[in-house]
Order: C-alpha cells, then structure tokens, then sequence
C-alpha cells in the first residue's frame, strides 16, 4: 500500500477556488500538506471534516549553498541612494504596479532610492510601461531572469515584496540568510516567516509607503534589523526530519 499525498503551495484565494472543484479529490489522500503553517489553519477552516489529514512542510533553502552562490560575482549597485532588491516572478499577485506607485511618490518627494527587481513573467509590459509614463529610470532596474540571483541580494541594503498574497515566500528566506532585513506586505505567511527580522506593512493607510519613508530618511534603522539577522538561521534539518518522516 502506497501513501499519497497532496501537496498545496497555493494561498488561501487559490485554495478557495479549488474547494468548489476538487473535494471530492482531497478525500482520497492520506495526508493534505500545506507550504505554510497559517495556509494549513486555512484549509482547515475551508473543510474542518479534513482537519485531521491536514499538515504543513516548510520549503527548503540551502544556507551554505545561498551563500556561496552569493559570492560568484559582484553586482555594483550606487552608492548615494537606498538600495532596494525584489526577486520573483513578475505576476499580478506580486503587486509590483500598486508598488511602483508607492515607489513613483516618493521618486516625487525626491527620495534618493534604486530599486533593483530580479525576474520576468507576465507583468513585465506592464511594468516597463509605467516606469517609462513616469520617468523612473533612473531609480527603478530591472534585470530579467537571473539563474543566480543570489549576489543580486548581497549588496543592497533592504529586501521588498509587495505581494497582495502569497503563500510562504521563499525569497524573503533567501533574503534574511544573506542577512539582509526584509520589508514586505502583510500576507497570511508574512508574520510567520519574516517575524522580527523585518517589517511587516499592511497595504491599507499607506502603511507601506510610510515605512519606506522612515527607511529613507534614516536609513541607519535598518542597522538594528541587520544585528537581529546576525543570529538568524534557517533549520533546514528539522524540514528534511519532518518530510523523511512523512
């Protein structure tokens, strides 16, 4: 007798949408695993009936793989401005538009600021598009896909998601091993990956935009977050323990 199990790295909008298609499906599985502690609780109050198949798994990053990686090349950012790294896929999900209007209003107050994004997908038109109606050239690279983005990360001085959901976020993983903090949107995971090692904004009374405003004025409030990543680690051993066990 072979165990199956079905694995979600969806957030809780995408595990709505399969709810109405796939119940029935869900039954027939031993176990139900979740990327993410709070997408678990999630599906647990979709479908309590299944509560008891229900379990999550973190995904997996190297730290000693991450860090090498880091050190292949140098990527040389400016050094009179904040610089800000994203990486990942760019997709309607990962609010890149409603960021880039948070990012234009401060390019407007005349912020000194770069942000660099690492990544393709869909949303790039779009994203070209607007940086170029307003201007941002300057402060705002993008640089496709990257089979390492690794040093991308290494050199800037703060890491953003703006994603208006998300289901774990590895990146921000990738980002606070590399010790850099970490600014990101409120989502279902935020709290529980990123916790003290950053800042954690919600989209609604501009919080985002303020936060970015208090970075830029005083960029040394960062340095405290840098000293709290110092003593970070990512327990790769305890997820590798947990799935064998599974």
């Amino acid at each position: 007798y072979k165990k199956c199990y079905f694995w979600i790295a969806l957030t809780v909008s995408c595990i709505g949408v399969i709810k109405k298609r796939i119940l029935k499906i869900y039954k027939e599985f031993d176990k139900i695993i979740c990327v993410s502690r709070s997408c678990a609780e999630i599906f647990k109050n979709l479908h309590p009936e299944l509560a008891n198949k229900v379990d999550y798994l973190y995904n997996i990053c190297d730290e000693d793989e991450i860090n090498k990686k880091s050190n292949e090349f140098d990527v040389n950012y400016p050094k009179d401005c904040l610089n800000i790294i994203s990486v990942s896929r760019l997709s309607k999900e990962k609010g890149y538009l409603k960021s880039l209007q948070t990012f234009n209003l401060l390019k407007q107050k005349d912020y000194k600021f770069c942000w660099h994004i690492v990544g393709d997908g869909e949303e790039r038109p779009n994203i070209e598009n607007f940086i170029g109606k307003n201007n941002m050239q300057d402060c705002v690279k993008l640089y496709g896909n990257q089979s390492n983005p690794y040093p991308y990360f290494k050199n800037a001085d703060l890491f953003y998601l703006g994603s208006i959901h998300e289901s774990f976020g590895i990146s921000m993983i990738e980002a606070m091993i590399l010790k850099i903090p970490v600014l990101t949107s409120k989502t279902i995971s935020s709290c529980e990956v990123v916790g003290d090692y950053g800042f954690i904004c919600d989209w609604a009374d501009d919080e985002i935009y303020r936060t970015l405003e208090m970075i830029l004025k005083n960029p040394n409030i960062l340095n405290e977050k840098k000293l709290e990543l110092e003593n970070y680690h990512f327990d790769k051993k305890s997820i590798i323990d947990k799935f064998l066990a599974l």
